[in-house]
């Protein structure tokens, strides 16, 4: 049956046999007695989607698996979910399948723009960081930004010795305590 059938049914609490795909895990919790592992997911089939509670054998629900099933039909604040299925059956997804359902995973959520620039100039700075531990040097950290630019850009970082020497002339500047407002 499909997921799309399955939610047209009239009667809740009725068992069903279905087939579907696992396009998210939510939680997983043991169940002892039984030894049983009970997996909250999101199911997908070529009709609809559906929340389901699986239950299965010691076995490992795997993103992208497509399982059989058997499990009751149940409604909660008027949306319809499968409780207590248990697995019958699973099988790999095909390759084309899963990188399909990765892609639509992160169309639903929200394009996030990967900042590859960002990424890149972290590693840089991570590895300059490591090279100067490696050869016993104390991490100097303005001088970590300066060689990770310089290796980023290929520019050499304008010297700011010009403005330095304006603080230190400010600081030598004495200023008595009373002008301080607190």
């Amino acid at each position: 049956m499909t997921i799309a059938e399955l939610k047209q049914l009239q009667a809740v609490d009725d068992w069903v046999d279905f087939s579907a795909q696992v396009i998210e895990l939510k939680e997983t919790k043991v169940r002892t007695k039984k030894n049983r592992l009970m997996t909250k997911v999101r199911l997908k089939d070529e009709t609809d989607e559906i929340g389901a509670w699986l239950y299965a054998d010691l076995q490992q629900i795997i993103l992208n698996q497509f399982i059989t099933a058997n499990g009751m039909l149940k409604e909660y604040q008027d949306t319809r979910y499968i409780d207590y299925a248990t697995v019958k059956a699973t099988q790999a997804a095909p390759q084309n399948a899963q990188q399909g359902v990765s892609q639509s995973a992160g169309q639903a959520k929200g394009k996030e723009k990967v900042d590859w620039d960002a990424i890149a100039q972290g590693k840089v700075r991570c590895n300059v960081l490591c090279a100067m531990r490696q050869g016993g040097q104390e991490p100097d950290y303005d001088e970590v930004l300066r060689d990770t630019q310089f290796i980023m850009t290929g520019e050499t970082p304008v010297d700011h010795s010009g403005s330095e020497r304006i603080a230190d002339d400010i600081s030598e500047q004495s200023i008595p305590d009373d002008d301080i407002p607190f």
